[in-house]
């Protein structure tokens, strides 16, 4: 559920010209935050990552959003807004999104997925080419893991204990910061929500991505990933690396969130996505 923080910053996006819709897709109700822009640049749904909500990727597109056509901020099933259908799996999810985009974007779209979000952008991209124009893929989930590396994260995730929580926290951050210990607390509570957990129950639904299907990804790809990334391990990126059309950013001093990490450089690259793209 959202909290306190997430209210006031849906509030805030509304009053940037941002509208609340919703799509009843059957097995949920998916959520977004849709922007009408002014722009010339091709329409484009940005993905959040796990545990998180459309509403934390507002500053994301910030400089963007009067520029393009329009953006949509979705609440993933099972996170911020939307609700949960059950069992929830990766078809689950991308069947939702199937359901709800005709009424949020009436042409192909521009799709940006983080983490979590970039393996749904990337899983739609094959299930529903036509419906994309495009993918910007930040530090996507999805690639194969080993048995020990699925456990470790699986327990990061789990957030059994605080200590679980700020050895994420650290991981996720370019690099470990103080004031991670002092979130651990409330993120526990994040990752502990049960829409959460039962996707960890049924994990082996989330199957990681081959390379026979990276080979059918036709639209062009920008992969962005920083060099200073420790959530996912490092061979990962060698795998992604392997798209088709694919063109990759490292960026230096940005971990898991170069979002965050560097903010105008990684909105110069979207922009020059988007350019190019058009």
């Amino acid at each position: 559920m959202p909290n306190a923080i997430d209210h006031v910053a849906r509030f805030v996006l509304m009053r940037q010209g941002y509208r609340s819709e919703q799509v009843d897709t059957g097995s949920a109700v998916m959520r977004a935050l849709v922007h009408d822009g002014e722009g010339d640049l091709p329409p484009l749904t940005v993905l959040h990552g796990w545990s998180s909500m459309g509403v934390h990727q507002g500053i994301v597109v910030r400089g963007l959003r009067r520029r393009v056509r329009r953006v949509v901020l979705p609440d993933l099933p099972g996170h911020g807004w939307s609700t949960c259908p059950s069992p929830l799996n990766g078809e689950e999810v991308t069947n939702a999104i199937h359901t709800a985009f005709p009424q949020w974007h009436p042409e192909p779209a521009v799709w940006m997925g983080s983490s979590f979000g970039g393996y749904v952008a990337l899983r739609y991209a094959l299930m529903f080419p036509e419906h994309v124009r495009s993918l910007i893929l930040v530090s996507p989930a999805g690639a194969p893991m080993t048995d020990d590396e699925r456990h470790d994260f699986i327990t990061l995730l789990r957030a059994r204990t605080e200590a679980d929580v700020r050895r994420f926290l650290d991981r996720v951050s370019a690099r470990p910061k103080r004031r991670n210990w002092l979130f651990a607390k409330e993120m526990r509570k994040v990752l502990r929500r049960r829409p959460l957990q039962d996707m960890l129950d049924h994990q082996e639904n989330f199957h990681p991505f081959t390379e026979a299907e990276l080979d059918r990804v036709r639209v062009p790809v920008t992969l962005v990933w920083g060099r200073k990334e420790s959530l996912w391990p490092r061979h990962h990126l060698a795998f992604w690396r392997k798209l088709p059309n694919v063109e990759v950013y490292e960026l230096e001093h940005s971990g898991h969130s170069p979002s965050i990490d560097q903010p105008f450089k990684f909105g110069a690259i979207v922009e020059e996505h988007l350019k190019r793209v058009t």
